[in-house]
């Protein structure tokens, strides 16, 4: 658009074509010749712009004088401003033409009034012309005539473009005067406008150098060309190509903005509007503003033009390849169709092929059919070496040259280097490399493609371990052999060339135990059931894998031979199949703790050796009074916490494998909890391992009630008196998880254990989160790490319990609320090994335990009424938080609730042993944490 487009026409109009000089006449003397003395000048005429034409030069002169009187007719020609010529006395019509470069020699009137001259790109000085009548009269001397003014035949036009700051991004490119009348009349000015195209042309292109691509000055000069006025248009606007006469002459300008192509159009007149009337010795003054490019304003025409082509995009490195039907798009991006664009593809090197655009040969040049003048022309564009592409002639080099109806040629060059494609197809069995190639590439696995000339390239086969290179060939078949060799030249015979190696593969026996283990192999195999083996093709990436069902995997070992080398410890192994082998996965061989019953703790007897239990059954699988065992579906199994300083010393690695927990023992005796997860990662069940190499069986103590009890706690290390771990493992009453032991025979602190990251030990007080976490069972199941704290049961003894509702079953007790039992069996819950449980009451009661005599080193030695002696350590009870009454009394569960009258109460019954007395029906609460001493089922 424009801003402004300030259009100040300033005209110098003279007041007269002729004028008429009289001057008086001697009768007498009218018949002798009479010298004369004319000077011509040029009109003033206002100058805006410096210019190298010379407005006001007089070159040469052609005069002619007429004799209104005497019928005389003469012709002078001059090179000088100052004309000295003899005439008869007389009245005659002066006819001046200046500046026309040559002697018109001798014309009538009429001649004069008629002739025309041509107008002219470039003017040193500007033709001009006058007609004056004057009286001659007769003297002796020289008769100085008065001096004659010529005026010039053309307009100067003076044009100032500049492009506004806020629009950074535009540049001027060129302008141009368009529609300038051919020729003109020396003496007599046109009366009507010329409404015929031929009768007109355009000034030659003015390009704008670097220097005025944000403003430029010039000045051009044309005939006349009144082509009138058009009253209608009254904004400046509208003075465009839609209202303007056809004739009217116009200042064309172009532009660029990015790859946009611009043009203005600035109409000629007297005035900004309504005038297009360009007359002769005027001069016009054109100040010019752009301010962008809205094709709103109707004098504003642009287009966008991109042509580009899509060789490139099918190459080998820079190496264009065929065969390749590329297209050539030409894009015209604009609102109007002018101006009007053509097109024309011209081939710039000679080539061995031939060229075709849209299936047209072009030999050197061809016509390109703009058909749509907006938006996408699409060629097809096909190239043909002849036979193949060589060194001498692999450049495509071609212009395309779009030109506007206003004369700018747009010009896009195109170079495309080109060599022959070679596509080795991607063997198995080995690689294949290539040398003396202009460009070689290679995806991973798949096609080599080479770039050559006619000189080709050098192919080289390698075969992989157990493979053997049998040739290359022309055939995806492998039927046309061209080289037997691994070395192979070659050279193109045409600029395209497909190559098929071939390597054969061998077979490789890999020995393992085939039923244990998967294979994961990069080719495909066979399985050899008789000879337990995986037949791979040789030089096949091969990955074993072990069965995870599998517990306390060891590692591989090779036993090609006889030998048994281990050659890793992970769950996989991979390599290369090269040879015959044997590898087998080994495994610790893990003993079965659970063969003669499952439990919630297992006695582990050996160092550094393999364990494993069902890990699908809660405790001991039966249903009891109150409680009905389910199957446990987990997913992985962890170590909890175990005792001592070390990790892994108790328990060195354990493992989840279906429906099994597999565990080996660390170098350390000691106590240790394993916890089994389910897949969202929640505790589910957990195990008791007693590392100790005790056998209860060996030192069982039966009493004359028919009872066996272990000789020691549950969780018990040793029967040294001194040592604290005689005390075994304490547990709240009903649940299977157990807690430590103090850390000596008098502390009130639990002994040294290591817990898992994320599984501390803590104290839950459901006081403190106002009850809202469930005080089940489950709950205590799903953190047998955790201590809970009691909760006020609310019965008449306000004696607090770790679970609500109270469950008077969870060791296995049929009593019912209000209603005491003393029928009892083993339960899921009970934290016994397998054949042993927690005693009920009868069985202290029936054994009428009593002492030996006082008691030494903080335990307690009893006598059973047959005899039998037995030891109990002073352990008292765990609060959670502290050991209370160790070292100063014995305190052990059974698993029945306390009774009154035949009514259970909210505590439970326990064996306690104090200074003053032996109870065998203690009350004791049931969130304490109390020894188990087991009896057998």
């Amino acid at each position: 658009m424009f801003r402004t487009i300030s259009l100040p026409l300033f005209y110098l109009l003279l007041c007269s074509c002729s004028r008429e000089v009289t001057m008086p006449v001697d009768s007498a003397a009218s018949e002798r010749p009479v010298t004369a003395e004319l000077r011509i000048t040029t009109e003033d005429m206002l100058r805006l712009a410096t210019r190298a034409t010379d407005e006001e030069a007089i070159r040469d002169i052609n005069l002619y004088l007429f004799g209104r009187s005497n019928g005389q007719s003469l012709h002078f020609y001059s090179r000088s401003a100052l004309v000295r010529f003899e005439c008869l006395p007389g009245e005659y019509d002066l006819y001046v033409a200046a500046n026309l470069g040559a002697d018109l020699g001798e014309r009538s009137v009429q001649q004069l009034r008629t002739y025309t001259i041509k107008w002219q790109e470039e003017y040193a000085t500007l033709p001009m012309s006058a007609v004056m009548t004057v009286a001659i009269a007769p003297d002796k001397g020289t008769v100085t005539l008065p001096t004659l003014s010529v005026r010039r035949t053309v307009a100067k036009i003076a044009y100032n473009i500049r492009v506004a700051d806020k629009v950074p991004d535009l540049e001027l490119r060129s302008v141009r005067l368009c529609s300038v009348p051919e020729y003109t009349t020396l003496f007599t000015p046109a009366s009507a406008p010329s409404t015929s195209e031929k009768d007109f042309t355009d000034a030659p292109l003015v390009e704008l150098p670097d220097a005025a691509r944000r403003s430029c000055s010039g000045v051009q000069y044309l005939f006349e060309n009144p082509q009138g006025t058009v009253s209608s248009i009254t904004d400046q606007r509208d003075k465009n190509a839609d209202n303007a006469p056809a004739c009217a002459s116009y200042l064309m300008i172009r532009a660029a903005r990015g790859n946009r192509t611009l043009y203005y159009r600035v109409y000629l007149g007297r005035n900004n509007t309504t005038d297009f009337n360009v007359g002769r010795n005027t001069s016009h003054t054109l100040d010019i503003t752009i301010s962008g490019d809205n094709e709103v304003d109707t004098r504003v025409h642009g287009y966008t033009l991109s042509v580009t082509d899509d060789f490139e995009s099918n190459r080998i490195g820079s190496y264009c390849v065929l065969p390749f039907n590329a297209s050539l798009y030409v894009n015209i991006e604009r609102a109007e169709s002018e101006p009007t664009l053509t097109g024309a593809l011209e081939l710039l090197t000679p080539t061995d092929g031939t060229l075709l655009v849209d299936y047209e040969e072009c030999a050197s040049r061809l016509d390109l059919p703009i058909n749509h003048q907006q938006g996408s022309n699409y060629y097809e564009v096909i190239y043909y070496p002849e036979p193949l592409v060589t060194a001498a002639h692999a450049q495509l080099a071609y212009e395309v040259r779009v030109r506007d109806s206003y004369g700018y040629e747009s010009r896009r060059r195109f170079e495309h280097r080109f060599a022959n494609a070679l596509y080795v197809a991607p063997p198995t069995g080995g690689t294949v490399t290539a040398a003396r190639a202009l460009h070689v590439e290679k995806p991973t696995g798949g096609t080599l493609r080479a770039a050559c000339y006619e000189q080709g390239c050098t192919l080289t086969a390698k075969a992989a371990a157990g493979y053997r290179f049998a040739g290359w060939y022309a055939d995806e078949g492998h039927s046309e052999l061209l080289c037997g060799t691994e070395t192979y030249s070659f050279v193109p015979e045409t600029y395209r060339t497909w190559i098929y190696p071939y390597f054969e593969a061998s077979k490789i026996h890999i020995i393992t135990d085939i039923y244990k283990v998967s294979l994961e192999c990069d080719a495909p195999y066979e399985v050899d059931q008789d000879e337990e083996s995986f037949i791979v093709p040789a030089g096949s990436r091969c990955t074993l894998r072990v069965n995870y069902e599998l517990p306390l995997f060891r590692g591989w070992y090779d036993q090609t031979g006889g030998q048994n080398v281990l050659l890793g410890t992970a769950r996989s192994i991979t390599f290369t199949a090269t040879e015959k082998r044997a590898v087998m996965p080994g495994y610790l061989s893990a003993t079965n703790l659970s063969a003669a019953g499952t439990a919630n703790s297992y006695i582990a007897a050996a160092h550094n050796a393999g364990y494993r239990f069902n890990s699908r059954v809660q405790g001991n699988g039966r249903a009891t009074t109150g409680l009905t065992p389910a199957t446990l579906s987990g997913t992985t199994a962890r170590v909890l916490w175990e005792s001592g300083g070390t990790r892994g010393g108790v328990v060195a690695e354990v493992e989840h494998t279906g429906s099994t927990i597999c565990f080996r023992t660390g170098p350390n005796y000691g106590n240790a909890l394993i916890g089994l997860f389910d897949a969202a990662g929640r505790c589910i069940w957990s195990w008791h391992i007693w590392h100790t190499n005790y056998d209860p069986w060996a030192t069982a103590q039966t009493c004359a009630s028919g009872y066996t009890f272990m000789d020691r706690n549950l969780g018990a290390l040793t029967t040294s008196v001194s040592d604290p771990s005689l005390r075994g493992l304490y547990y709240q009453w009903g649940r299977p998880a157990p807690f430590l032991h103090p850390s000596s025979v008098t502390s009130t602190v639990p002994a040294a254990f290591i817990s898992a990251a994320g599984y501390e030990y803590y104290v839950h007080d459901p006081l403190l989160d106002g009850g809202s976490v469930s005080m089940t069972p489950a709950r205590a199941l799903a953190e047998p790490w955790a201590y809970w704290s009691g909760l006020y049961a609310g019965d008449s003894n306000d004696i607090d319990d770790w679970v609500t509702p109270q469950n008077l079953n969870l060791w296995g007790n049929a009593s019912r609320s209000g209603s005491y039992s003393t029928s009892s069996s083993k339960s899921i819950y009970d934290p016994c090994p397998p054949g042993w449980r927690v005693p009920a009451p009868a069985a202290f009661e029936q054994a009428s335990f009593s002492r030996t005599g006082t008691s030494r080193n903080n335990v307690y030695y009893l006598r059973s009424r047959t005899g039998t002696s037995v030891t109990y350590p002073m352990g008292g009870y765990f609060t959670g938080h502290a050991f209370r009454d160790n070292g100063t009394r014995v305190d052990v569960w059974t698993n029945a609730p306390a009774q009154l009258n035949g009514r259970c109460l909210s505590t439970s019954t326990a064996f306690t042993v104090s200074a003053s007395t032996i109870n065998t029906a203690a009350y004791q609460q049931r969130d304490y944490a109390l020894p188990v001493r087991c009896v057998a089922e």
